[in-house]
């Protein structure tokens, strides 16, 4: 079907006359005949007022596709693409992390233990995510068990009267204070530095590369150059990959590291007293999701759905929660 049959079907399902379309567009009855017979087109600006006039989108008046309306009406129901999704973001892919650190909290849990089991082996989507949150409604009105021997507030000021003493408040010597914070930064990143090659790794994977490159007790940092390619495939080859001390010019990025920074430019934009929504700011204005990691990761998530009260850090974030 050809533009000038769809303005002539529409036309007349509208019930208007082609005078009627001429006026509202401010040309001749002609010009109109002329565009239903396909001699010539409508130019963009009368386009836009032939799809206002005939009550449909301009896609349907000049393609005849009406996909894009059904898209546009089905938009609400849009479902998040879950593959693309890193686990961290999944409270759904860490329901045995929660259940095993609710139990040690003194969750009364036990009860569900297979059902956290069942639901942790099904295959990752919409509906685990969906049951998942079932799991996190459980997990966040089953009460304490009774008798549990200690006691582990959250809040601050709870956790202040846990306190047998109140420690004297004393002022750091100025002499000193710019060698202890210097020592404190570079502490942090000889630190990530130290640990970033082998992130992620664990024995009896990592004694072994440390006791072949001889540096078992740890007492340097790991070098590329003694990572051979038969070391590599024992212990994880993707390791060849890192960042090490003898190849790199710099210190590789890390999300402690970043912290510091963040939180420098915190007190400088909001002063000592900042309260946690300045924090929350800071977070979704600096830094992108990619930039946290674990926890983090998935708070941050919950402050861009503004999930901010009451402690957003403790919504479907096992890892950080206690």
């Amino acid at each position: 079907m050809t533009l000038g049959n769809r303005i002539y079907n529409f036309r007349k399902k509208a019930g208007l006359t082609r005078d009627d379309v001429a006026q509202k567009c401010s040309v001749s009855s002609q010009s109109v005949q002329k565009w239903e017979s396909d001699h010539t087109k409508p130019s963009v600006d009368n386009l836009i007022i032939l799809s206002q006039i005939l009550n449909v989108s301009l896609d349907e008046l000049l393609t005849g596709c009406t996909e894009r309306v059904r898209d546009e009406k089905r938009r609400v129901g849009v479902r998040p693409d879950y593959p693309s999704l890193h686990p961290w973001e999944l409270y759904s892919e860490a329901l045995m992390v929660e259940f095993r650190q609710s139990r040690e909290e003194g969750i009364d849990i036990d009860e569900y233990e297979e059902l956290f089991k069942a639901v942790s082996h099904l295959s990752g989507g919409e509906y685990k995510e969906r049951i998942a949150d079932v799991m996190f409604d459980i997990v966040s009105r089953t009460p304490i068990k009774k008798n549990y021997e200690f006691d582990e507030p959250s809040e601050l000021d709870e956790i202040k009267l846990c306190r047998v003493t109140v420690p004297e408040k004393r002022s750091v010597d100025k002499s000193l204070l710019r060698d202890k914070i210097a020592g404190a930064w570079y502490g942090r990143v000889c630190g990530c530095f130290l640990g970033k090659p082998v992130e992620g790794v664990r024995n009896p994977e990592l004694g072994i590369l440390l006791r072949e490159t001889g540096n078992y007790p740890m007492h340097r940092y790991i070098r590329r150059s003694e990572l051979s390619d038969e070391l590599l495939g024992r212990v994880g080859s993707w390791l060849g990959k890192n960042m090490y001390a003898d190849i790199s010019e710099c210190a590789p990025a890390d999300d402690d590291t970043n912290y510091t920074v963040l939180y420098q430019e915190l007190i400088e934009k909001y002063g000592r007293d900042f309260t946690s929504k300045n924090v929350a700011d800071i977070w979704l204005d600096r830094q992108p999701k990619n930039a946290y990691c674990t926890a983090e990761r998935a708070a941050f998530c919950n402050f861009v759905k503004a999930l901010r009260r009451p402690r957003p850090q403790n919504i479907r974030t096992p890892t950080a929660s206690g």
